[in-house]
């Protein structure tokens, strides 16, 4: 049973009949599951448990909420890599229209998670690490969304170490959209808080010094920054 799983888990639910690769004759693969439904349901009960645990203890052992939140985001993106056969089943059962019990729990895992992550987003804005204006629902949908983006071009490229390679870049753009300017944030850069702001160069006329701009920054109609 574990040896299908762990297949299932490195190539995807399509291959699981190449059973010379597992030593497995058709009997023994149907021995332990009745059918392709009950081999998605065990991999996928696996996967909901395993990704969950491993992202919660990668959110309990960081110090801040927004350390948290990268944490979690280098755990999936590493959890993905060591089984690249995860994104092929979960999209092979996206394209049925029909509920199945995988599909059900393919559900509950991502409501499980976008809800930890609104948790933690909601904490970093208490704690004043986070922009107050950030909506937490929208945050943690990002957050996935982003996993999402990296799993399908990873998937196009053949290639799921890339993921790797991107995710810290993807995961700076996202921090510096949510963090909060000044001492609690990271963003700051002068010493009012307000960040380093934009570079802008006037326009107009020659001679005029270039300046920034920063948010909330209030212009007159018809004014340029």
């Amino acid at each position: 049973e574990d040896g299908i799983r762990d297949f299932c888990l490195s190539r995807g639910l399509g291959d699981v009949y190449k059973r010379q690769e597992m030593n497995l004759t058709q009997g023994a693969v149907f021995r332990h599951f009745p059918n392709k439904e009950a081999i998605r349901q065990a991999v996928m009960n696996w996967v909901a448990e395993q990704l969950l645990k491993r992202v919660e203890k990668a959110a309990r052992n960081a110090p801040t909420p927004l350390a948290a939140l990268e944490s979690m985001f280098m755990t999936h993106i590493a959890f993905v890599v060591a089984h690249p056969g995860i994104p092929r089943l979960l999209f092979s059962e996206l394209q049925h229209h029909r509920d199945s019990p995988a599909k059900n729990l393919a559900r509950t895992l991502v409501q499980r998670y976008r809800q930890k992550l609104a948790d933690l987003i909601e904490a970093g804005k208490h704690a004043g690490e986070l922009a107050p204006e950030v909506e937490p629902d929208s945050a943690a949908a990002l957050f996935v969304g982003m996993i999402q983006g990296l799993v399908v071009q990873s998937l196009l490229a053949g290639d799921p170490e890339q993921m790797e390679a991107a995710a810290p870049g993807v995961f700076a753009l996202f921090k510096r959209g949510i963090a909060a300017l000044g001492p609690a944030g990271d963003q700051s850069g002068t010493a009012t808080g307000r960040g380093q702001g934009v570079p802008c160069r006037s326009n107009s006329g020659p001679g005029v010094a270039n300046h920034r701009v920063y948010p909330g920054d209030q212009f007159q109609t018809g004014e340029s920054p």
